[in-house]
């Protein structure tokens, strides 16, 4: 029996239209989305895939063809979140052939995982609230996550994974007193197990169900032991699924963690300062403004939930297991901010805050509830409804399919990369930094200088100043840059005879012996704009490795 906690009538539109244009949204978002990735210019593609995304690629398609987890062909890597990467290997084993049909796979898969999403969500509220707010909750989900998340990047596993955890935590009571049985609990574990795979700093949300789950408990006079007996069912379950990949990592690489968030983060020692540098590089204000907006929420869901919704203990019920949930997921992104702030000192993007995005969609289902409720509420939901539907669907369309006149990093990037298979042999070793869109395009052993699909021991290479040697014992042939106008501005003005290069140990903060650049071993050279225009370069330096 569906519980329906709210005694205020429906109001406009009736429940059953509200029902039918929440399934309609979604559907029609799913469609828009997969015919996004089959019809439209494959460049089109490039432009809102980011550079990343085709680390992923790259790695899952040297797994499917047996070379296990490696990005250059050369050196194993721990630089992936590994659940988007397994995700991704049986698209190589559909088309081993067709780089851009796996692309456009892989964003078609992206969109499924987006609407089973939404589909759970729906499962979850339909249960909870009036459809009227349902459908609140679909249009701000649908407009400021499902049409976004499609990026190639780890992001959409990642929500299907924390959309799991959800329904599945609502039909197992999981935080309704000691009314879901240990068993559940487990499960609920281990799908907190497989979120953590999709990306591994949603480990504050780990932290978040613990502390809910295990204050409860520790509070009830004599019977402590019987009711951690929950919590630590959870701890076990999502240690089966998390340990194997850490301790894998540990032993292969040294560390636990993927070598990239090794290499962004500053913990223990804090760095708000570079903190602060990256997030306006990266992220930008205007997004830096959305997300601090977001954060000032959860913390008034937060404490609303502890002084208020906390002490009903009279209506232990889907309402009370979806207030505890959203308390619970600002909890894990106030900490995973707070962390952000504090640690991270490199490389912020804005696919790292897409929880906070699904955080603020489904937890505005109470106050719009109170809204639609009151005399404005009813008299303008419905025209508020199709207003933001149409803001929506223009403004995504709009981003969708407007192409531009300027060629930007990810066209300039994957024109080198068409021209290296055409002109370079199979056995030819690059290496550059951004290494994503080029390598996978390429075709190429292509070795990342930035370090993230790299090994620790090249962070030693380039702070002992032996990248030269490296080089070498690589056999690289081909040196690419991508950004002169302000590192090598003879470069970019064709002014230069002779030039080098040097490339900073994101681990140490050192920078590398330099490798010359001369004019004569120039091959390729193209002009793009990101954000401001500059030269994308290609150097022949097989002739020699010394030092300018």
């Amino acid at each position: 029996m569906q519980s329906q906690s709210t005694d205020i009538r429906d109001p406009f539109p009736p429940a059953g239209l509200a029902r039918h244009a929440t399934w309609a949204l979604l559907v029609a978002a799913l469609v828009a989305l997969v015919a996004g990735c089959w019809l439209v210019d494959f460049e089109r593609i490039l432009r809102r895939t980011p550079d990343d995304t085709y680390y992923f690629f790259q790695i899952a398609e040297n797994v499917a063809k047996g070379r296990g987890p490696t990005f250059d062909g050369i050196h194993l890597t721990s630089g992936f979140q590994p659940l988007w990467l397994l995700s991704l290997v049986p698209v190589f084993w559909v088309c081993p052939d067709s780089l851009e049909t796996a692309v456009r796979m892989g964003l078609t898969m992206q969109a499924g995982a987006l609407f089973l999403a939404g589909l759970l969500i729906v499962s979850v509220l339909s249960r909870t609230f009036s459809w009227n707010v349902v459908l609140g909750v679909v249009i701000v989900y649908t407009f400021s996550v499902f049409v976004v998340a499609v990026n190639g990047m780890e992001t959409a596993i990642e929500l299907l994974a924390l959309a799991a955890l959800f329904a599945f935590g609502f039909h197992a009571k999981v935080f309704l007193g000691d009314s879901s049985a240990v068993g559940k609990k487990w499960l609920f574990g281990m799908l907190l197990g497989v979120v953590m795979l999709a990306r591994l700093d949603t480990v504050f949300l780990g932290a978040a169900i613990m502390a809910f789950l295990t204050w409860p408990a520790m509070t009830i006079p004599g019977r402590r032991l019987r009711n951690l007996a929950g919590p630590f069912a959870v701890f076990a379950g999502a240690s089966l699924v998390v340990l194997p990949y850490l301790l894998y990592n540990h032993l292969t690489f040294g560390k636990m963690g993927p070598i990239s968030g090794t290499l962004k983060s500053s913990f223990p020692h804090p760095s708000p300062l570079l903190a602060w540098q990256a997030l306006r590089s990266w992220v930008g204000l205007p997004k830096m403004a959305i997300l601090f907006a977001i954060l000032v929420f959860a913390v008034f869901y937060l404490v609303w939930y502890l002084a208020v919704a906390r002490k009903d203990t009279e209506h232990r019920d889907a309402r009370f297991y979806f207030h505890t949930s959203m308390a619970v997921m600002a909890c894990s992104i106030l900490l995973h901010a707070l962390h952000t702030i504090l640690f991270m000192k490199w490389a912020i993007w804005t696919w790292h805050f897409f929880p906070y995005f699904l955080f603020a969609s489904l937890a505005i289902a109470a106050p719009l509830e109170r809204w639609i409720a009151t005399r404005l509420g009813r008299a303008t939901y419905g025209w508020a409804a199709a207003f933001l539907v149409l803001a929506g669907v223009l403004g995504n369309f709009y981003r969708l399919t407007a192409t531009g006149s300027e060629i930007t990093w990810p066209i300039v990037s994957y024109r080198a990369a068409l021209w290296a298979r055409e002109h370079t042999s199979p056995s030819d070793v690059f290496a550059l930094k951004d290494t994503g869109n080029f390598g996978f395009f390429s075709q190429r052993r292509v070795i990342n200088l930035d370090g993230v699909v790299n090994t620790l021991e090249f962070q030693d290479v380039l702070n002992a100043r032996r990248l030269r040697a490296y080089f070498q014992e690589n056999h690289v042939k081909y040196l690419v840059l991508h950004s002169t106008v302000e590192s090598n501005p003879g470069v970019f003005d064709q002014t230069y005879e002779t030039d080098s290069a040097t490339y900073r140990s994101n681990l140490y903060g050192t920078m590398s012996d330099p490798i010359a650049l001369r004019r004569s071993g120039e091959v390729y050279r193209a002009t793009y704009t990101f954000p401001v225009k500059d030269d994308f370069v290609i150097w022949d330096i097989s002739s020699g490795m010394d030092t300018p």
